[in-house]
């Protein structure tokens, strides 16, 4: 897999949930990645607008990727989320949102990440904060 930039082809998920929902990592550099999801019908809560898990879920993705750049091909350091919090500042129903997020700070062992998502108009819709806990795999996968 080549890592997604600027201007070039954004790596769309096949698999999980990042697949179900369709997100698509645009930009992905050490400390950095951006995260799009075309709203779809399927997005939105009971009131027409996008459900809150959605932007939870571009933050919490966002993040993670931010704060796990290796430079190889693949889906970076293995990580999981130790906290989540997500600030809801406004609603939108449609179009494309995007989400920014930078790696904060940590160590060896864990990290945390800051993200922004926004409106295809660049309006701010809602802003998060994450923490992460990078660890090696266990013979079958397991963490």
């Amino acid at each position: 897999m080549t890592h997604p930039k600027p201007g070039g082809d954004a790596l769309d998920f096949q698999r999980g949930y990042t697949g179900l929902i369709g997100l698509r990592l645009v930009d992905w550099r050490e400390g950095f990645a951006r995260m799009e999801i075309a709203v779809e019908d399927h997005h939105l809560n009971v009131q027409g607008v996008v459900h809150g898990g959605i932007l939870a879920t571009l933050i919490d993705a966002a993040g993670g990727f931010a704060g796990g750049y290796s430079g190889d091909s693949g889906f970076g350091l293995p990580r999981v989320t130790l906290s989540l919090q997500v600030n809801y500042i406004a609603s939108v129903g449609e179009g494309v949102l995007s989400c920014t997020a930078q790696r904060r700070g940590g160590g060896r062992r864990s990290y945390s990440s800051t993200a922004e998502v926004t409106s295809a108009e660049g309006g701010l819709l809602a802003t998060g904060q994450v923490v992460y806990r990078l660890f090696t795999p266990a013979a079958g996968g397991a963490a």
